[in-house]
């Protein structure tokens, strides 16, 4: 893999108040419905959820991961699916499974699935790349298994200690 930089961005909330208008049976936006047609994907329904914050996460990581594109060296760390890309497509479903686990107590459900793909993104990553991680440092929620499984490859931004 040749790539200078990946990042890695903390997921939305997906149990709060606009989860809930997205996962509305009857919501109106055009989240909600893209949603329902199965078209809407991880980055547009974090990005709902979370509005502002997650948004210039995924705008930052994009404009400066790898190669440009940002789409091979961008991922995102989901509550129960380990690390995916922005473009996966999400279902009701889902993002019900998402909301239902609890990162905060890095269960297994939580856990296993981040640390088998941070172990393979470890892997395919060349020895100079630089892994950021785009979210709260405040916590040990993504640093404890970013950090074991990266090392002194993963940084993050001065601006999100103490987040």
């Amino acid at each position: 893999m040749d790539v200078r930089q990946v990042f890695l961005l903390s997921p939305a909330r997906c149990d709060g108040p606009r989860a809930a208008l997205l996962l509305r049976p009857d919501g109106a936006s055009p989240a909600a419905q893209s949603l329902r047609a199965g078209t809407l994907s991880l980055g547009e329904a974090f990005t709902f959820m979370s509005a502002l914050y997650f948004r210039g996460k995924l705008t930052h990581a994009r404009a400066f991961a790898g190669d440009g594109s940002g789409a091979a060296s961008t991922y995102i760390i989901t509550p129960t699916r380990g690390l995916q890309t922005p473009d996966m497509l999400v279902s009701t479903t889902l993002l019900h499974e998402f909301a239902s686990t609890d990162i905060a107590s890095g269960g297994v459900t939580y856990r296993a699935p981040l640390d088998r793909d941070l172990a393979a993104l470890a892997e395919r990553l060349g020895p100079a790349t630089r892994t950021i991680l785009l979210g709260s440092i405040a916590s040990n929620k993504y640093v404890d298994a970013c950090r074991l499984a990266l090392g002194e490859r993963l940084f993050f931004p001065a601006s999100f200690v103490g987040r």
